[in-house]
């Protein structure tokens, strides 16, 4: 599996309201988060969007839309002219090298890895408006920002899918089904999924449960933990796209 690399937030999510004629700010111009492909804790204080950041991440990785729906309320209005991009940049580790299997080296370290891949969404917060795709290679390669004089620009629509058509190994609004199956190659689409079933719950700002378990009369927690969560794991994907809605997991 591959590990996070960056995660790229670009015209997101207005400082002065959701409102449609609300004078356009965004919080979030062009902000990179930095993992390095390392397990990450974010602390973030209250009212700098990080409902509207995970929401929109989760949006990403499983096209659910729910989530879409909620993001899209975030992106710019068309009347900016300029779409809001989610990005999130992977990288596959190298096994094999020292450095890499040793856990102590590895913890605080960039994950090493010379294969990248972007996963991004952009758009506007009008219906229909938002497109999906992934290509092999860096946020760099496809920038959605640039720096003149000193000062950060967002690229034109048009300059940024004229860069995002030439990158290598790109596709443009490919199925849920075969976005899925691409992802699948980096995440678990099945962690994602609960994921996203417990944000739309109320994740960290609510009491909703990761695990909502109901254990049957007289069973241990062990065993109802076993068949409802690592048993539908070791199944998983066994329909492959023969199955259709919530059938991926038993």
């Amino acid at each position: 599996m591959s590990t996070i690399n960056r995660i790229e937030v670009a015209n997101f999510l207005n400082l002065n309201g959701e409102g449609e004629s609300e004078t356009w700010d965004p919080r979030y111009r062009v902000v990179t988060f930095n993992f390095h492909g390392q397990s990450t804790a974010m602390n973030m204080t209250n009212g700098v969007g990080k409902t509207s950041n995970v929401e929109a991440w989760l949006a990403l990785l499983t096209r659910d839309p729910q989530l879409i729906s909620r993001t899209r309320e975030k992106m710019a209005p068309e009347r900016d002219g300029y779409y809001s991009h989610i990005r999130i940049e992977f990288v596959v580790p190298e096994r094999g090298t020292a450095a890499q299997d040793d856990f102590f080296v590895q913890q605080g370290s960039p994950v090493a890895g010379k294969e990248t891949w972007v996963f991004g969404m952009y758009g506007y917060r009008s219906a229909g408006s938002i497109n999906f795709y992934y290509y092999r290679g860096s946020l760099e390669q496809v920038p959605v920002a640039n720096t003149t004089g000193g000062a950060l620009t967002l690229l034109p629509n048009k300059e940024f899918r004229a860069v995002l058509k030439a990158a290598e190994r790109n596709r443009h609004n490919p199925v849920r089904e075969d976005w899925i199956a691409e992802l699948s190659l980096h995440v678990s689409p099945i962690s994602m999924r609960r994921q996203a079933e417990y944000q739309k719950r109320g994740g960290g700002d609510k009491s909703a449960e990761l695990f909502a378990l109901k254990s049957r009369k007289g069973e241990n927690y062990d065993v109802t933990f076993f068949y409802e969560v690592i048993a539908p794991e070791l199944l998983s994907g066994l329909m492959d796209r023969e199955g259709e809605e919530g059938e991926h997991e038993f």
